[in-house]
Formats: structure tokens, C-alpha cells, sequence
């Protein structure tokens, strides 16, 4: 799970969810992106059905159908003011056999920084 600024601008922050961390040889069965603690989710994918729903006006999925832990789920954050914070959530299923599968669980806090940093230097 990652967050950056999206295209280069500050004032809007990209969450991203992957199963790129997922140990090799499991198949990513799906992947959520929600909002903590509310629970509210954003971002739903099936590799395996190419099924990707989103909740978001802002999000978006992607789907690698040749290792589907490589699929992504993207969320944007355009509405924080300069120093607030969200927690989001990131829980993936994968399996490894038909009868044994695991969830993995992320979260990463995505604060809007100020644009314009005040540099204070001392008196004159």
C-alpha cells in the first residue's frame, strides 16, 4: 500500500493497493480499499472474474490476469485541507490451494502537506 501526490500536485493524494507483497505462488483472489474506522469501502476487484467495482467517483482498478498479484486498486484524495489526515485500508485474499487461503491487511495514514512551507529563519 502506498500513497503519493497524484501527477506531481500536492493537493491531491493517490492510495494505492496491491498484492505485489503477497508471497510468491498464491493467487490473489481479491482485493478491497476502504476508508478507517468508518469501514466505508471504496474499491472492490475479482482478478479471477475480472470483476472491479468502485464505490468512488475517484477510484480505479486494474487487473493483470497473468499474476493477478500485480492487479491494483487506486483511490484519489481530493479533499483534504493542508494538514489533515484519513486512514485508509487495504485487505487482500489469496490462495494458495482450495482449501487454504489467507487476508492480509494494510493501512497507511494520507496527510495533505502544505504547499507552501513556511521557512522561518530568526529575527532580523
Amino acid at each position: 500500500m502506498s500513497v503519493r501526490d497524484f501527477k506531481g500536485i500536492p493537493s491531491i493524494q493517490e492510495v494505492e493497493c496491491w498484492g505485489g507483497a503477497l508471497e510468491a505462488g498464491v493467487r490473489l483472489f481479491s482485493l478491497k480499499i476502504f476508508l478507517i474506522p468508518e469501514g466505508t469501502v471504496l474499491a472492490f476487484l475479482e482478478p479471477s472474474s475480472a470483476n472491479c467495482v468502485t464505490y468512488s467517483e475517484f477510484s480505479s482498478c486494474f487487473i493483470e490476469t497473468s499474476d493477478t498479484r500485480n492487479s491494483r486498486l487506486r483511490v484519489l484524495v481530493p479533499e483534504l485541507n493542508e494538514g489533515e489526515s484519513k486512514v485508509y485500508g487495504c485487505n487482500a485474499t489469496s490462495i494458495k490451494t482450495l482449501d487454504h487461503y489467507k487476508i492480509t491487511s494494510w493501512n497507511i495514514v494520507v496527510t495533505r502537506e502544505s504547499e507552501y512551507p513556511c521557512v522561518f529563519t530568526g529575527l532580523i
